[in-house]
Formats: C-alpha cells, sequence, structure tokens
C-alpha cells in the first residue's frame, strides 16, 4: 500500500502539482483511499450477487437502486461517486473540475500509459481525486459491444439516454472519483 501510494504521488498531476506538498498529497489521497476502496469493492459484489440471482437483465434494475446507495458518502468532507464521458446514469455526469482529466482520457487504448490515481488541488484544503474503471469481464454483459437482446430492452426502459455500451475487456470505462472538502 505504501509503494503504491508512493508511486501514485510520483505520477499524479495537475495544473496544481508543484502547489501540493509532498504531506497533502500523501493525506488526500488516503483520505481518497479510505473513501473510494469500499465502494468499488461493494459495488462489485452487489453486481455480482445481482447478476448471479436474476442475471444481467434482472441486474440491471438491481444496480440502478444499489449503485446510488453505495456510492452515498456519510461524510460531509468527502463526496464520492463514478463519471466517464459515456454515461448510463446521468446523475453520474462529471462535475467541471473532472472535465480536464475525462478529456485527456477520452481517446485511451488499452496498453497506453494512464495514471492510476489523479489528484487536483481545487482550493484551500479542497481535493479532487479520481481513479480509473476499466472493464472488467462481469461488465460486458451490460457495457459490451454485444449486449443480449433483453439486456438492450431493459437498458432502454431504465436508461432511455443510455451511451455506455460497446465496451472491450479492459478498456476504459470511467472514474471512481472523491472530492475531499475543507
Amino acid at each position: 500500500m505504501v509503494i503504491t501510494l508512493i508511486l501514485a504521488l510520483a505520477v499524479t498531476s495537475s495544473s496544481f502539482a508543484d502547489e501540493i506538498s509532498l504531506q497533502e498529497k500523501v493525506d488526500a489521497i488516503e483520505a481518497a483511499h479510505v473513501a473510494v476502496n469500499p465502494i468499488k469493492q461493494n459495488l462489485m459484489k452487489a453486481i455480482q450477487a445481482a447478476m448471479a440471482k436474476t442475471g444481467p437483465e434482472g441486474a440491471i434494475g438491481s444496480c440502478k437502486t444499489e449503485a446510488p446507495q453505495i456510492t452515498h458518502s456519510t461524510n460531509s468532507k468527502i463526496e464520492v461517486g463514478r463519471t466517464s464521458l459515456k454515461l448510463r446514469n446521468p446523475k453520474n455526469a462529471a462535475r467541471p473540475w473532472m472535465q480536464s482529466v475525462l478529456k485527456k482520457y477520452e481517446n485511451w487504448k488499452p496498453g497506453e500509459a494512464i495514471e492510476p490515481e489523479i489528484l487536483l488541488k481545487l482550493g484551500r484544503n479542497h481535493y479532487g481525486y479520481m481513479e480509473p474503471i476499466f472493464i472488467k469481464e462481469t461488465c460486458l454483459s451490460c457495457h459490451g459491444k454485444s449486449v443480449s437482446k433483453p439486456v438492450k430492452t431493459e437498458l432502454n426502459q431504465i436508461y432511455p439516454k443510455d451511451s455506455a455500451i460497446g465496451f472491450n475487456l479492459g478498456e476504459l470505462r470511467g472514474f471512481f472519483w472523491a472530492e475531499l472538502k475543507p
């Protein structure tokens, strides 16, 4: 964990990077990990459980109701979530501070360099943190290029403006994020 954190700090960049002290980076990234890691774990567990119980088309409704609960933070100083340029749920739209990161990786392809953790200074003791979400095998049932007709039907009913399909294994789906407020 410490080596990952040090490596992440070495590759973290933003227009404010020089203004963030090493201790600020360590503290902000550690706080972001505490907020984001349970979301990543709990979201994947919920998706896998729903898919095992009801299949991909049934998991879509479950994901719609469970994902917001999983990503809800009870800490008033840290907000967390997921975002992408290809949204399924419009409530996951990127905040202005995320736009430059999304644009930077808009045409990213597997095998190209990508920052594993991005820390942006948004103000005094105010930081934005992002880490990439990659398409895994489990994701392909609902986000892949070959989505089944029942899944497409369910997606069209629940998310009529869905643009989060057409991905291949290993592609960048979007980002988990945390906003740490003063």
